[in-house]
């Protein structure tokens, strides 16, 4: 016989139920021993109401308000935030003297900050790493008339203790900002989710859906959802503003949309001359580092080539008749060639996609090394010569 565990109790909010309301009528008397039952059968739970439960701040004047958070004796707020700005208020009530805020600060640092009437507190924690790298991070803290804590994701909590003689109650009067600073101002930028009081889980989501709160949105959603930068560009998450990378593309621009590189055919080529002895570190003895993408559909070709003046060393990099990259170089005296590293030989790349070489020497030229990757956002193997 199998074996269940159960759990029972009455669900009591009635936005989450099948039926919404019930009308019962009878045509008896009104001291007539009846009772009436409704039956909606087997309820299947889905989703999760902690985790779905998730805001984007989109403005840093944006914010959600509920009611004061009460913690005279004791009292504790638990959240989850994502964001990719460096500051910025998460949580903050007061009172008529009294406060307490939690921050995000200078990208690595969160702030419990509060006030029972005999001066701020600051109970801080620095992460070992960027708080901003639009990953969930956890937040706890717990303000009783003995302590402050404040615990981040799974590292040890941080504990202040009060001065015996001078414990005073947390006296907060107005609503709890979620968001930002009562007032509106110093906002934080990003998703929340999860948010509790006292053990309570605020319902962040359900006002942002029945009311339109201003630069706040259902969901964790940033301005990079829309695929806006073109031409392979990766996009920058800033959740009020985004930012196109276009590295390793021929476009540029705001959204990777100017064109700047050029189309060759096999009697082409572009031309840079350098003065030594004003541009140190363009010769190819000096070459140090070179990047190159290319698309092509024709195996053979030269992508770049440096020389010095006389010819007598040189670096070249080409496309081969087998639709590999071949390095040539002659440095210092040495030859050496090598055609694409072991993982990438049967890789034609003249296959109309984007590649881009890069070529390093260090070690006072001791040292290669030639990689290939696939894409303008892609990787590929690296291969010392």
């Amino acid at each position: 016989m199998d074996n269940f565990d159960i759990d029972q109790g009455y669900l009591e909010h009635k936005e989450y139920l099948p039926v919404l309301e019930l009308h019962l009528g009878d045509t008896g008397s009104t001291t007539d021993d009846k009772w009436a039952e409704h039956d909606i059968g087997m309820l299947e739970c889905t989703g999760d109401n902690l985790f779905d439960n998730t805001v984007t701040f989109t403005q840093k004047s944006g914010a959600l308000t509920f009611p004061t958070f009460d913690a005279q004796n004791a009292g504790d707020i638990w959240l989850q935030f994502r964001t990719t700005t460096t500051d910025g208020v998460l949580i903050h009530c007061t009172g008529d003297t009294d406060f307490v805020e939690i921050r995000l600060f200078q990208a690595d640092t969160i702030q419990f900050r509060y006030d029972v009437g005999n001066g701020v507190s600051v109970l801080s924690f620095k992460s070992p790493s960027p708080l901003n790298d639009d990953t969930w991070h956890t937040i706890h803290v717990e303000k009783n008339r003995k302590q402050a804590w404040l615990k981040l994701d799974d590292y040890t909590g941080t504990v202040l203790n009060e001065d015996a003689d001078l414990i005073r109650q947390l006296d907060l009067t107005e609503a709890l900002y979620v968001g930002s600073l009562v007032g509106y101002q110093d906002g934080f930028v990003g998703c929340i989710r999860g948010l509790r009081v006292n053990g309570r889980l605020m319902d962040m989501l359900g006002k942002v859906t029945r009311q339109e709160q201003f630069g706040v949105r259902a969901g964790c959603v940033g301005k990079c959802a829309s695929n806006p930068c073109f031409h392979q560009g990766t996009c920058r998450e800033g959740y009020d503003s985004y930012k196109c990378d276009c590295s390793y593309t021929p476009w540029r621009g705001w959204n990777c949309g100017r064109e700047v590189g050029v189309n060759l055919k096999k009697s082409n080529m572009i031309k840079y001359t350098f003065d030594k002895s004003t541009q140190s570190g363009l010769s190819a003895s000096d070459f140090q580092r070179a990047t190159v993408g290319f698309t092509t559909r024709t195996p053979q070709g030269i992508l770049i080539q440096m020389t010095n003046a006389d010819n007598s060393e040189y670096i070249q990099v080409e496309v081969n008749n087998n639709g590999g990259v071949r390095v040539a170089l002659n440095v210092d005296g040495e030859n050496r060639e090598e055609v694409n590293s072991d993982e990438e030989v049967k890789i034609n790349l003249a296959n109309r996609q984007t590649h881009v070489v890069v070529i390093e020497r260090y070690n006072s030229g001791t040292e290669i090394t030639v990689q290939v990757r696939h894409g303008a956002r892609g990787g590929g193997g690296k291969t010392r010569i």
